[in-house]
């Protein structure tokens, strides 16, 4: 009997290793599942955009994104803003003189030319702003 407990001890006492399989499998799947998720979390503003036939400069890197919903509510960096001011503001704490930034505009199409022309024209007085990007759609 002695015999068959310490048989037992034994056996379990020599597996002193932790088997690393499953975790490097749940930790690659959680890798890709984030590789294909990440990209889709950019453009998380419900925007119809108006359709277009010109490309732009696909070397031009998109530095910042501001939306205009149909509800003409400003979304910049996942924040409501209701009136343009504020994110002016924003914008003119956030970057010095030197610096020389595209700004990216979408805006729904149901909002009007007008209103589109306001945001850009008060993006374009901020300094540090070098061009502003109205974004469409491509015509099929």
């Amino acid at each position: 009997m002695k015999r068959l407990i310490r048989k037992q001890l034994r056996k379990k006492s020599l597996m002193t290793d932790i088997p690393l399989t499953p975790l490097i499998d749940t930790a690659l799947t959680l890798l890709i599942i984030f590789m294909i998720t990440a990209p889709m979390m950019n453009n998380s503003v419900n925007v119809q955009l108006p359709q277009g036939s010109v490309k732009e400069d696909s070397s031009a890197t998109q530095d910042l994104a501001l939306y205009i919903n149909k509800n003409h509510d400003i979304v910049f960096k996942d924040k409501n803003y209701e009136k343009i001011q504020d994110v002016i503001q924003l914008l003119s704490k956030s970057f010095e003189q030197d610096q020389q930034k595209t700004i990216h505009l979408y805006a729904d199409e149901s909002v009007s030319y007008g209103n589109v022309m306001e945001v850009v024209d008060a993006i374009k007085n901020v300094r540090g702003i070098k061009y502003v990007a109205l974004a469409t759609k491509n015509k099929h």
